[in-house]
């Protein structure tokens, strides 16, 4: 048997060798050496935009505090839903309002207040009116199953859900398994524009449900009709509890990551002032 052919031999080109960091105006460095410097947290600067400043004086402003908005500012839209524009006077007299109903059930500074809501208005202003009254938000997946949500709620002791109109017949028999007393429903089409709110609950049957009679169950639009704006609103401290995001639980029961009040204003302040050409006050 003869042997098979063998391939032409053809020379490898070499990797290059040449690795060095070149930035405008500033000597060369090698890559090993960059990575160094970025390890021990030298010469981090070289890397940043001139625009960028290399360190950040941030106002101690917690989140609820951050929605007080001056009168100059009142007028410009806060959030855009479905051709609705709430405005940021709108929003904080509905936060305000939220947090009076949410007292008036009972909610105490240190109470956990759960939303199993997807991106909606009540599900903003939920979660501020929960800071209002002095709790803290607990953010649930919708998508989840009863035995993960009867885990979540368990975990973060919560003893209020404000949940989307679909889900309140599943949570209400739920409740039974949690810490959850009170519950509040919400509807899709609750700030809709007038014309698809009247259609969408024959439109998008599949898509809003009328919310079972039960006890201790209300309704989002009423419980912010029927109480006058909350006057005495609750401080939070700089490092109180803001909200409890749970991880996908790939690794096991999901687990609830503790966010306190500097996390996001923090978080804000560092992308507004390192995103170069961003406006502040501009959408």
């Amino acid at each position: 048997m003869s042997a098979l052919p063998q391939p032409p031999h053809r020379e490898h080109p070499s990797a290059p060798e040449d690795r060095t960091i070149r930035f405008p105006g500033r000597p060369p460095r090698s890559f090993p050496q960059y990575l160094r410097s970025i390890a021990y947290g030298k010469d981090l600067a070289e890397v940043y935009a001139k625009a960028v400043p290399q360190e950040i004086d941030f106002e101690r402003t917690t989140l609820p505090e951050a929605l007080t908005t001056p009168p100059e500012h009142s007028q410009q839209p806060a959030l855009l839903f479905q051709g609705t524009t709430v405005t940021f006077k709108e929003l904080d007299e509905m936060v305000s309002r939220f947090a009076a109903a949410l007292k008036a059930l009972g909610v105490k500074p240190g109470d956990k207040v759960a939303l199993l809501l997807p991106n909606l208005v009540q599900t903003v202003v939920a979660t501020y009116g929960s800071f209002r009254a002095g709790a803290s938000g607990g953010f649930e997946q919708p998508l989840y199953t009863d035995r993960e949500l009867e885990h979540q709620l368990n975990d973060s002791n919560a003893t209020f859900l404000v949940c989307l109109d679909l889900l309140a017949p599943r949570m209400i028999a739920l409740r039974e398994k949690t810490g959850v007393k009170k519950i509040i429903s919400c509807h899709i089409r609750d700030f809709l524009p007038f014309l698809l709110k009247l259609l969408f609950p024959f439109v998008k049957k599949d898509m809003h449900r009328k919310t079972p009679p039960a006890p201790h169950v209300w309704e989002f639009m009423d419980s912010i009709k029927n109480h006058a704006p909350l006057a005495d609103l609750h401080t939070p401290a700089w490092d109180e509890s803001a909200v409890l995001l749970y991880t996908g639980g790939t690794t096991g029961v999901s687990k609830g990551c503790n966010s306190r009040m500097p996390t996001f204003p923090v978080t804000c302040s560092n992308a507004v002032r390192g995103s170069r050409g961003l406006l502040v006050g501009k959408r």
